[in-house]
């Protein structure tokens, strides 16, 4: 298992400047693409990583996230299904639906503090 330290991000001031509008009177909407770049690394450096998906699923069955997937399936169709999911390759188009999805679907640890999944594993 794996984690980054904490750092400073800036994404909730970049969001807002979309707001802004330029000199011919559009909105900035470059801003969100920037404000969700650096959402990401936030995300990236908050998330824990592991080695495979098999430890990641036994990490999550041992401290109670997700019931006994093991009894039920075998490791094999348990990769199976985990790489078709990622193999989708879906991506938030926008930082607020980035950040809703993070916010409140995300698993995370129960202090909050650290991301256990992502959008294709969820």
């Amino acid at each position: 298992m794996k984690t980054m330290d904490e750092k400073k991000y800036n994404h909730i001031e970049l969001n807002n400047e979309v707001t802004k509008r330029k000199d011919n009177g559009f909105f900035n909407l470059e801003k969100d693409q920037e404000a969700l770049k650096v959402y990401l690394e936030e995300i990236h450096d908050k998330t824990i990583y592991f080695d495979s998906e098999i430890e990641r699923l036994h990490y999550l069955v041992d401290n109670n996230f997700y019931f006994n997937v093991f009894a039920k399936y075998s490791d094999s169709d348990l990769v199976e299904i985990t790489e078709y999911a990622k193999s989708i390759n879906f991506q938030f188009a926008s930082y607020m639906s980035e950040s809703k999805f993070y916010k409140d679907y995300a698993l995370k640890m129960n202090d909050k503090t650290k991301i256990i999944e992502d959008s294709n594993q969820h």
